[in-house]
């Protein structure tokens, strides 16, 4: 019997080390890896996790905000953010387009995370 849950919350066994507030997708040994700027993602990591461990993930459609982890100090407030390489985020786009890439705006400026709005 399936299972529902309504927290947003779920875990995966991690298939590399993986640090909290990066986008993560599922591989195809059903494991978290590090979604990269054209990637489809499931979530984003709430905790820092081992290779072969369980890490909490907050789902992608989960309501509330996303806190994720920026590429550099950049962007400002109500800056539209994109996906980047290794589960970041970017102020400018890496070329990926559409759902992918396009994740939110920004709710803070970017030191090394941010809040952002989750992406609907």
């Amino acid at each position: 019997m399936a299972t529902i849950n309504n927290t947003g919350f779920f875990t995966l066994e991690a298939g590399e080390a993986l640090e909290p507030n990066r986008r993560v997708k599922v591989n195809s040994s059903g494991k978290a890896v590090y979604a990269d700027a054209a990637d489809e993602w499931v979530g984003v990591t709430r905790e820092s996790a081992a290779s072969g461990a369980n890490v909490a993930i907050k789902g992608r459609y989960a309501p509330g905000t996303q806190v994720m982890t920026s590429t550099a100090s950049t962007g400002s407030v109500g800056d539209i953010v994109w996906a980047a390489a290794d589960g970041k985020f970017a102020s400018a786009s890496s070329g990926a387009v559409g759902k992918v890439g396009y994740l939110s705006t920004a709710v803070t400026a970017a030191s090394s995370e941010v809040e952002i709005y989750p992406v609907n």
